[in-house]
Parts: C-alpha cells; structure tokens; sequence
C-alpha cells in the first residue's frame, strides 16, 4: 500500500506511534491499535485520526504500533496471541482478512480462526489511472486500445499479492485483456513509475493520484467500486463501462484477539464508531477520499465473510495461484 511521507508527518502528533519496546510501563488504560504497515497510508492514517478522538471522548490512552512484513502476518500473528481483554486491536484491512489468504500458501493466521471482529472504519476506492501520454480519453478507449496490441502494455502495482494486483488481474481476466504486470516495493515506486512512463496504468487510492490528474500528469478513468463515491461523484466505475463485478475497495476495520469477550468487543466498536463518525474525523477523512462505515461487530463480521467469498473467487477466476 501507498505510504507517503507528507501523510505520515501530518498525524504524527495525532496519537503516539511507539514501538512494542518503547510503550509505558503504566498501562492503565492502555490500547494499542497495532498497524500492519509503516506510517503513512489508508490504514495508518484512518487509525491516527480515530485514535486521536478516541483520547478525547474516553480516557483511554491510545497508541499506535507499527508493525510492518510479512503481507500483514507478523501484525497479525502478534494481535491475534496478544491478550483477549479488548486492549490490543489490529487495524485490519481487506488484504489481511479476504486476500492474503487466498493468494499466500502460508499466511499463518485467519480471520474465522484467530480474530473476532469489531467494527468496520471506513471503505476508499481503488481508481484506474494511465499515463496521459498514451491519450486515451476514456475507460472503453484503454480497453480498445490495449486489445488491440496484446502484450504491448503493462501495468504496475504495490506488489504481488496486493489488492492493486488482484484488480488489475481480474479485469484482465473479465476482459480478456493481455497485460505485462510489473509489481514494485511500495506504492510510491509505482507512482514514480507511472509517471516516468515505466508503466501505463494500474490502480491506486484517490488522494494519491487527484492532484496528479489535475496536474495533467495522469489521468483517472474509472474506479473499482459497485458505486461512485459521494466524494468523487463524477469518475465512473467500471461496472459501468460493463465489467461486472469490479466492487475492490480498499476497507479498514478493526480486530480483536478472538477470544475477546463480546461485550468489550462491543464496547470497543461503540467507542470507534462514534469516534470515526464525529465531525472533526468525517471531514478530515473526506479530504483523503475516505467514507465511513461505522458497523456493529455482527455487520463487520457478515461484511468479512462476504469479503473471503468475493476475492476467493476473484482469485479463482482471474487464475491466480496461491504462492
């Protein structure tokens, strides 16, 4: 996933970021909200900003912890042998709990087995960009255009295994599309990438292509959602262009150790869903392209489950192999 830097240093005074070594030795009201990735991004920042109301309307103290490798699995595996007593929560996403699984042989730790879900944050869309120099004007023309000169083009993405490379692969697939994939070490790679002319398209979040776009630099053509967003209402998707069953957003729900009892776990969703659905948070979270959700624990976990179908399938017919 993208991690910019100019993300990372906006909520770095948000909530404290601290590495398992350096957390306090008072842990009274402690909560770590453990992060899969390095600072910066959809998931470390939707989690900064929730944890930084969560300290004003309750008295708990927040921290973040990074904890990056692995595709997830080492934040994970840590959450999931952590204490069950709601203190210790993993700032999950749909690579962990629907994705991974399918794409990784071992990725060592599952939702249904190892987490009881909490609350589901918030859902940002994946867009489909192109370099402006290929001068194409919209989806159906890149489509026509990459059919026409099979294997001419490719597209990069933030690595294999990636929400970013599940999408691209199964439109290919949809659409009978013969594209060279060319994953990089980050999403910022990619970018540069692109830009350069390395690569012609792939997918990325809104916040870190818009500008770009405005700039002339790229141009946005449809978005990998069922729905347009109501934060960026004028790009298509591209079930709209006919390509049924592109709904791939990015999602960031929080997840507990499973043998959390259901009560802290409910205590725990409250608190975030106010938090996440507040004002101050709504509008922030606006300005990086992301809608709030604010589920119960049994809504995130019925959304989980529709999750783990969804992209095994999507694994299945894009003819992915697990590695």
């Amino acid at each position: 996933m993208l991690k910019p830097l100019w993300i990372a240093c906006l909520f770095a005074g948000v909530a404290g970021t601290a590495a398992p070594a350096a957390v306090a030795q008072d842990e009274a009201g402690l909560v770590r909200l453990v992060v899969p990735y390095a600072p910066g991004g959809f998931p470390d920042t939707i989690a900064r900003l929730v944890a930084g109301q969560l300290s004003q309307d309750t008295r708990l103290r927040i921290v973040i912890e990074n904890r990056p490798g692995g595709a997830g699995a080492i934040a994970a595996q840590y959450v999931a042998k952590s204490a069950p007593d709601g203190n210790t929560l993993l700032v999950g996403d749909a690579q962990q709990w629907a994705i991974s699984p399918a794409m990784l042989k071992n990725f060592g730790s599952t939702v249904e087995h190892d987490f009881a879900p909490v609350t589901l944050l918030g859902v940002s869309g994946n867009y489909l960009v192109v370099n402006s120099t290929l001068g194409v004007s919209d989806f159906g023309a890149l489509v026509a255009m990459i059919n026409a000169s099979p294997g001419k083009y490719n597209y990069g993405t933030p690595g294999v295994g990636s929400i970013h490379h599940l999408t691209l692969e199964v439109m290919a697939s949809r659409l009978g599309l013969k594209m060279t994939h060319i994953p990089f070490r980050g999403g910022s790679e990619f970018i540069a990438a692109l830009l350069a002319g390395t690569v012609d398209l792939g997918v990325q979040a809104l916040p870190t292509v818009r500008a770009l776009a405005r700039d002339g630099k790229l141009k946005i053509l449809a978005v990998a959602s069922a729905k347009r967003s109501k934060l960026a209402p004028d790009l298509p998707t591209m079930e709209e262009f006919g390509v049924r069953d592109m709904d791939f957003p990015g999602a960031i729900g929080i997840l507990a150790p499973k043998a959390t009892p259901p009560d802290v776990v409910a205590q725990r969703a409250k608190a975030m869903n106010t938090a996440v659905t507040g004002p101050a948070v709504v509008e922030k979270l606006a300005t990086y392209a992301i809608e709030p959700t604010a589920l119960t624990p049994q809504e995130f976990g019925d959304w989980i489950a529709r999750d783990i179908v969804k992209f095994r399938d999507a694994v299945a017919s894009a003819g992915l192999m697990p590695q």
